[in-house]
Parts: structure tokens; sequence; C-alpha cells
């Protein structure tokens, strides 16, 4: 199995290319497994929803002239914008998967030992679609 770093990631959302102000994202997939137990089931019994999926990435806090956690918090209720993330980068045959995403939330960490961050989290709204790069 070949193992990879994450040091040349790529994270695009809300039309800005976060991944020199960004250190972290997980990409989560979920199914939406719907409890269908009956009073006469011994056991727990499910059925498949609907997929669903978000994304979670920390950037360094920025108000400096790119003012990055302005337009970041700004977009919070303008609606959704497209999301990529990449675990390897923008280059020709590596894997992304994008889609559109709502802002779901946001927090700040102020630690007096490290960097101030946003972290975020961005909620699918469609399709994650998985492609490479040409």
């Amino acid at each position: 199995m070949a193992r990879i770093s994450g040091k040349n990631a790529r994270i695009e959302a809300l039309g800005l290319n976060l991944s020199g102000e960004s250190n972290t994202f997980t990409l989560n997939v979920d199914n939406d497994l719907i409890d269908v137990t009956a009073f006469a089931d011994t056991s727990k019994e499910f059925v498949e929803g609907d997929l669903g999926w978000s994304i979670d990435f920390t950037t360094f806090f920025d108000q400096g002239a790119a003012n990055l956690e302005g337009t970041l918090i700004g977009a919070i209720g303008a609606g959704e914008d497209a999301a990529t993330v990449a675990h390897q980068g923008k280059m020709s045959g590596n894997t992304h998967w994008n889609g559109n995403a709502l802002i779901e939330s946001w927090s700040m960490d102020n630690p007096v030992e490290g960097a101030v961050v946003l972290n975020m989290t961005l909620r699918g709204n469609g399709n994650l679609v998985r492609g490479t790069y040409a």
C-alpha cells in the first residue's frame, strides 16, 4: 500500500484557494442509515437513505490585505458555492473531490502558545463528485 503525506493538499472554497492559509482538512462522507427496527425484531434493522458529505478545515486567521477572515465569515448565509479538496495537490492525474457546499459553522481558536485559526465546516448541498485533474 502506498503511503502519502498530506503536505501537498489543496482546498478551494468560496472562490478562494485556501491551500496557502490552511494546514488541515477532513472530508467526511456519511450514509444516512434509517432505523426500521420493528417491535418483533431481535436486533436493530436499518435501510440506507441518502449520502451526505462535509468538509472540516482549519485556516490561519488573516485580517491582512487578503482579509481571509472577513471573506469567509461574510460568506455565511450567502448561499452555496463550489468546494474542492485534493490530498496530493492539483497535478495531472491526482484525485480530487468537489461539489457545492454551504457554510455550516465556524469557530476561532486563540491559544496563547499557538497560531490563531478559524475552523470551518462546509456542508455538502448535492452530490460529491470524485474526479482527477487533467
